[in-house]
């Protein structure tokens, strides 16, 4: 989709065709975390001249990947200058997010704004009209399919992003996700589309990098709870930019020596005692409560059960506290096995079990800081976090865009 004005010109040298391609996608990527910015900017935090700067800047618009929008103000004498904006209009992304009763396929704009939703739900087998959705979200909001330019696939389980399929889920059963085929139809139906399979608790650590700014210089770890249980870490550089990010089987740790078994065929399992269906179920049995829930993934009946849970807590119920007690240690027992690993910066906790509230997650802190064996943990922060699907999705588009406009060292 990015096409060079000089491309029709005599090429000097590919060491400097590379060099002007990866300073066009540092402008653009600083764009994108830092507008509206101005040219003059530009060049002060990249060391590029400014006749560099903006003969760049008008290629990316040459290409309507950005768009001048106004003067901006200045403290110094002369014109004031011209601001740059991403030009959400420019490209497109598509994040398809693999659940256990079928996908959800979202379309987002260069801005990383939502512009469509399209939910697909299955009985299983048979085929996924994945292409056959994706051309529809293009089609009815009037894009031409060249500009759409990378897919994320979101599945809850260990995936492997080379090949682009999923390996292994707890979740979901094999009839029911994206398969090789389907991938390779996405790929042949959109050949100017970069397609990434990602596990969504890896997506879900990098929104939560996202969404503050991208302020952290230091790994963070994500801890996905929902009816399954993930985690994420996400390692940066001093300049806050991801280096890596990698999905943690956190749900598949053993926390419970006589714990029940888990689907994945262990015993005691934290997805086996700390999962939304698992506490919910021992709720019903350990308490004078009795919630209605459900087993599908992500399902709208699960969070109003959490939070009616988390208003028990807040309200000094004993008995809900008792179990929520044991159900913190074990949740701290698993994060502080990756903690003492990972020695991250912050930690998040996230999903359905956000719902509970900050009473609950004091519980996760208190057991964390007596389990850790690392002298720098004691000063780690646990935060609950209050990322949404919206959120999340919108982590999956922005990590395209990563891919889509990196500095290559070919």
């Amino acid at each position: 989709m990015y096409k060079s004005r000089t491309s029709r010109r005599k090429k000097s040298g590919f060491s400097q065709q590379n060099t002007k391609h990866n300073n066009t996608m540092l402008l653009f990527d600083l764009i994108r975390k830092h507008s509206p910015i101005s040219r003059i900017k530009l060049a002060e935090m990249t060391g590029l001249s400014a006749t560099t700067v903006s003969m760049l800047v008008e290629e990316l618009m040459y290409n309507d990947l950005v768009m001048e929008i106004g003067r901006g103000d200045t403290t110094m004498r002369g014109r004031k200058p011209i601001l740059l904006q991403i030009n959400g209009a420019g490209a497109y992304i598509g994040v398809i997010e693999v659940i256990n009763t079928g996908f959800n396929c979202y379309l987002y704009d260069l801005l990383c704004e939502r512009v469509d939703t399209y939910k697909y739900r299955t009985d299983g087998g048979g085929e996924h009209p994945v292409v056959e959705i994706m051309t529809e979200l293009l089609r009815r909001n009037q894009i031409p399919e060249e500009r759409l330019i990378g897919m994320n696939v979101d599945y809850p389980g260990i995936v492997d992003r080379r090949n682009a399929k999923l390996i292994y889920s707890a979740v979901i059963s094999a009839d029911r996700y994206l398969d090789n085929d389907d991938i390779a139809q996405l790929q042949q139906r959109f050949p100017h589309a970069h397609i990434e399979v990602n596990n969504n608790s890896s997506i879900a650590a990098y929104a939560a990098h996202m969404s503050n700014g991208f302020r952290y210089d230091e790994t963070i770890l994500y801890v996905n709870m929902f009816e399954a249980i993930g985690a994420g870490a996400i390692i940066v550089n001093e300049k806050g930019d991801r280096v890596y990010d990698f999905p943690i089987e956190m749900g598949h740790v053993m926390v419970d020596s006589n714990g029940q078994q888990c689907k994945c065929g262990n015993h005691g399992c934290l997805e086996q005692a700390a999962g939304a269906c698992q506490i919910f179920k021992r709720i019903n049995e350990e308490t004078d409560l009795s919630f209605e829930y459900s087993d599908e993934f992500l399902s709208e009946e699960n969070v109003v059960c959490m939070e009616m849970l988390g208003q028990k807590l807040q309200e000094g119920n004993e008995q809900v506290r008792t179990v929520l007690e044991d159900i913190a240690q074990k949740t701290a027992t698993a994060i502080v096995t990756v903690n003492n690993i990972l020695d991250p910066g912050d930690i998040f906790i996230g999903g359905l079990i956000k719902y509970l509230g900050e009473e609950f997650i004091e519980m996760v802190h208190k057991y964390v800081d007596s389990m850790n064996i690392l002298p720098s943990a004691a000063a780690r922060k646990i935060h609950i976090s209050q990322m949404d699907f919206k959120t999340r999705s919108k982590g999956a588009a922005n990590m395209i865009l990563d891919s889509v406009f990196a500095i290559t060292n070919e």
